[in-house]
């Protein structure tokens, strides 16, 4: 199981036998976790001693499960044994302890759908089992990153167009911020939570500035002798947004306003428990996406309602994509990427672009005909003419 983009420096040990072993056991399956290496020897560095032995830098983790007999069915539908799940779930706890007790902040958790991983089976002397039919004896998976973000002579010139205005606003930044950071999820959902705090108070002293409140009755509502009398964010969201431009998020938007009331509860649950959760539920990366996702459109609807001269100005981000990696079944399948939906270019706020990967067309059969020859027998010969071509433009 290897950590695709959670890259780390870790010692791994030359003497296995200063290396202790930890083992679990359940009902069904023992697993035992090793310390980190790598599939081949590690290269171990002359010029660098730790305790007076030598080390090695790996970004691998090997675990062993260990059980009388695992299902290796390849019939369609059949889990995999042991599931990735239960694999990530004790990776993460080995990973999580050496952080801990290492005080190595690079090392972070492994996340299914992100990092590679491989299993191999393997006879009780570690050896390759032999093939038997209707029998897998490995299984891998994970996701490769394809492209790079895509700067285009359209996006120059706006950033020479806009050299003097406003932007870029700091709460826009701290929502790029947060995508940045997934998939750790705690970092991100308290990175869009801030953003979308520092936004609304933005937004609504510009919409204050065009139509003032009497006598300092704004500076009063948001200076109170502590700040636990200020207003809250979703008063801002709701009731101040209401008087200063006719329109709420809670009432006139209430899936929007559900997406980030669990958005706070996500950094508050964090910020009191240690864990992100919503409705006792822990955050997994794909909710704190969709978080993300949601403050997005609510930054896109507010300011919707501003002036237009304080609007963003934007154009999609094209790439990198993420794309899971393909059986081989599947990969004989997938054609080109193809635009799904909206169109490349300048985007109104809350625009956006998507992709999608068609199933790739039938292979034309090429028109033959078919020659006599000596023998009696017929030559086929492939028709004059140029063959079947594929657009793989995307």
């Amino acid at each position: 199981m290897a950590g695709g983009s959670s890259d780390f420096a870790s010692l791994s040990c030359q003497d296995s036998a200063t290396c202790p072993v930890w083992r679990a056991t359940d009902s069904n399956t023992q697993r035992n976790r090793t310390d980190a290496g790598t599939p081949k020897p590690a290269a171990f560095a002359e010029e660098l001693l730790v305790n007076g032995r030598k080390v090695a830098q790996v970004n691998i983790l090997t675990l062993d499960f260990i059980k009388t007999d695992f299902d290796r069915s390849n019939s369609p539908g059949t889990p995999l044994d042991p599931e990735p799940e239960l694999a990530f779930q004790v990776a993460n706890d080995f990973l999580r302890r050496v952080r801990a007790y290492s005080r190595a902040f690079q090392i972070t958790p492994v996340v299914v759908g992100r990092d590679s991983w491989w299993f191999r089976y393997l006879t009780d002397d570690e050896r390759e089992l032999e093939p038997e039919a209707g029998k897998v004896r490995g299984k891998g998976g994970g996701v490769v990153t394809i492209g790079f973000p895509a700067v285009t002579p359209d996006i120059l010139q706006m950033v020479a167009d806009r050299w003097e205005s406003a932007e870029p606003y700091g709460w826009d930044f701290l929502l790029l911020d947060a995508r940045a950071l997934l998939p750790d999820v705690g970092s991100a959902v308290v990175m869009a939570a801030a953003a979308l705090e520092t936004f609304i108070a933005w937004a609504l002293n510009i919409l204050h500035d065009g139509q003032p409140l009497p006598n300092g009755l704004w500076h009063w509502i948001n200076n109170r002798d502590h700040w636990t009398k200020n207003p809250s964010g979703s008063d801002e969201f709701d009731v101040l947004l209401r008087v200063l431009a006719g329109r709420s998020l809670k009432d006139d938007e209430p899936a929007l306003w559900k997406d980030y009331m669990e958005l706070r509860q996500a950094r508050n649950r964090l910020a009191h428990d240690g864990v992100a959760t919503v409705g006792g539920r822990p955050v997994e990366p794909e909710k704190a996406r969709q978080l993300i996702d949601a403050a997005e459109k609510v930054v896109a609807w507010v300011e919707a309602l501003l002036p237009e001269v304080h609007r963003r100005v934007r154009t999609a981000a094209v790439g990198p994509f993420l794309r899971k990696f393909a059986t081989q079944e599947e990969s004989a399948l997938l054609g080109p990427a193809r635009l799904a939906n909206g169109e490349l270019g300048q985007l109104p706020p809350g625009g956006s672009v998507g992709f999608a990967f068609d199933a790739k067309p039938p292979v034309e059969q090429a028109n033959v005909e078919k020659s006599p020859r000596d023998d009696g027998g017929e030559t086929t010969n492939p028709a004059s003419g140029p063959g079947p071509t594929q657009n793989n433009s995307a």
